[in-house]
């Protein structure tokens, strides 16, 4: 058989396919990606003093705006698969050799975005002194972050209430296919006039000349949002661009002299964004007491606490009831069958976080000084995934940045010895052992807490992060070992896969972040010594160690229920690490 040459000839300036390869890494496409990002700001500030007030007051616009001709997959894609119903020699790579793609797939995409978001802010402030003692901060902040727009009118939206995709009602819109589409105006979701931010500091000293402070403070903050990385999937969605996929058949083989040619199926994950726009804020608080204590060291506790409220969040509108049937049967329980997934923006997520933050400084005397730390708190977040798109509540958990110990000191010793220190002060012995310093970083702290997962859609609803069913703690009983470090005995035997004998069908009971990973416990050494060559010129000597006691810090467990290592640990840090290095400095 003679192989086949791609012809590039529909599609010019798109980059080459991407080719894949059963057995293979296949070829990745070249890409076509032209960006530009002005923005403009425009503030001022005008600060005024009287008698025991100063106050600040001022504006801040900030204009964003990101221009993005994104070819993407518009080369296409390649497949060849020694298993598909077309035309195969029974080898991926003969086959590629031969041009016979199992399956062919692209996206007729050319549009570009022109967005722009404003975010226009007020603040008053006053610092109020009222006496040597006690000082008020006071403030009050409004703050709106505006809704995306696009200039070339590309903008897409999802309406839940009409079940259909929606595009900006714009004459210039151009709506794709000819087809007029009813559109949202100007932008796909609502204002959010009302956001002040009010904000309350203060200090204060108990007693005249005393050596403790109190302080305290609370307020509000907004966010800004990242144009591309946050609300991305708005510009220029289906129907302005739609994936199509081609299928060979031996009746109808696939040509690369025109690889997209023929009958095509279509794949449209839809984006939108709930109306009711909020800006996501976070509420702060904190309380604490700074005292100066004997030794020339000061202690500082510190109660902190946030809340987050309408932090953006993306959730599948669109997911099927789990339970059994064919792909055709899952897809007519969507709640609007004639789309597949509809990833929906919405302002719906919240955390919180708690902390009693202390600390205890010694400032440099007699050769020593140090900063200790130690942390007790708890992140609580209902981020991520769910496997039930449904209900948000199972992605409520502590979060995987959750640390709810950690202890940090950091001690820098000057050795007694040498010219100017208390003991051998002048000889050659001075010159030998003299001018040391030795430093070291100790850390310790609990794990993180980590999600049981399953590999595939054992709910047969499209999902892919289902969930292991759990009757009991796996954290109680762990053996916390390399083979085993928590208990996996108190997971239900593996229920099967969709469409197997006895598949349940079901999400899994598994909350979140219920398995905790383990610690860190490190030292790390630093010995350094200078020597003086001249006046402007020495030399010094540094010998680090790290991990100095050589403690094993295990890595993240296997958490996939259906694996055969599930429970177990495959790797951990860094061994013990000696290097020593000269540095000559002039």
């Amino acid at each position: 058989m003679k192989p086949l040459l791609v012809s590039f000839k529909d599609i010019p300036d798109k980059g080459i396919p991407q080719t894949s390869v059963t057995g293979y890494n296949g070829f990745p496409s070249a890409r076509t990606f032209v960006r530009d990002d002005p923005h403009w700001q425009l503030s001022d500030t005008l600060s005024w003093t009287r008698s025991k007030h100063t106050l600040n007051m001022g504006f801040n616009y900030l204009h964003y705006h990101t221009g993005n001709t994104d070819l993407s997959s518009q080369g296409g894609t390649l497949n060849f698969s020694n298993t598909s119903a077309g035309p195969t020699s029974g080898y991926a790579m003969a086959d590629l050799l031969l041009g016979l793609p199992s399956s062919t797939s692209n996206t007729p995409y050319r549009y570009r975005n022109d967005v722009n978001l404003d975010n226009v802010s007020a603040f008053v402030q006053d610092d109020f002194k009222l006496s040597t003692r006690l000082v008020l901060n006071l403030g009050l902040r409004w703050e709106v972050n505006t809704p995306i727009t696009d200039d070339n009118h590309r903008l897409t939206n999802f309406d839940p209430a009409k079940g259909i995709p929606v595009t900006q009602a714009d004459p210039a819109a151009n709506a794709p296919f000819g087809t007029p589409v009813v559109g949202f105006g100007k932008r796909p979701y609502n204002f959010d006039w009302k956001d002040l931010a009010p904000r309350l500091g203060f200090s204060w000293q108990p007693t005249h000349g005393g050596k403790t402070v109190i302080r305290g403070g609370a307020g509000t903050f907004y966010t800004t949002y990242s144009l591309n990385n946050g609300l991305g999937g708005l510009f220029a969605g289906y129907p302005f661009q739609t994936t199509y996929t081609y299928t060979a058949s031996v009746a109808a083989p696939i040509s690369l002299l025109n690889p997209f040619s023929g009958t095509a199926t279509t794949s449209n994950s839809l984006n939108g964004a709930e109306m009711n726009f909020k800006n996501a804020r976070t509420y702060q608080w904190s309380l604490g007491v700074q005292r100066e204590v004997p030794g020339g060291m000061i202690a500082d506790a510190t109660y902190f606490a946030s809340v987050s409220n309408h932090v953006q969040g993306t959730r599948n509108i669109n997911q099927p009831a789990p339970g059994p049937g064919t792909p055709a049967q899952v897809n007519a329980r969507r709640p609007y069958p004639a789309y597949g997934t509809i990833n929906m923006y919405q302002w719906d997520r919240n955390a919180s976080f708690q902390s009693l933050q202390t600390k205890l400084q010694k400032r440099y005397g007699n050769g020593l000084s140090f900063l200790a730390t130690y942390m007790f708190s708890h992140n609580i977040d209902n981020s991520g995934t769910p496997s039930n798109q449904n209900n948000l509540r199972t992605s409520r958990g502590s979060s995987s940045t959750d640390v709810r110990h950690r202890f940090v000191a950091s001690p820098v010793y000057e050795f007694p010895f040498g010219p100017g220190r208390k003991y051998l002060t002048s000889g050659i012995a001075s010159k030998i052992v003299g001018g040391w310093q030795i430093s070291a970083l100790i850390q310790s702290q609990t794990g993180n807490p980590m999600t049981p997962s399953l590999s595939g859609n054992f709910s047969n609803s499209g999902a892919t992060n289902d969930r292991p069913d759990v009757y009991g703690n796996p954290n109680t009983n762990a053996p916390h070992t390399r083979e085993k470090w928590f208990d996996t005995s108190v997971f239900l035997p593996l229920r099967p896969a969709s469409g197997a004998a006895g598949a349940t069908y079901s999400f899994g009971n598994a909350g979140k972040g219920i398995i905790q990973s383990p610690g860190l416990n490190s030292t790390d050494v630093s010995l350094v010594r200078s020597f003086a060559v001249k006046e402007a010129m020495k030399i010094q000597f540094r010998g680090e160690f790290f991990n100095v006691f050589n403690h094993t810090n295990f890595n993240f467990p296997n958490v996939q229920a259906d694996n055969a290592s599930f429970g177990t640990i495959s790797s951990a840090g860094d061994p013990r690490q000696i290097q020593l290095a000269l540095k000559i400095l002039f």
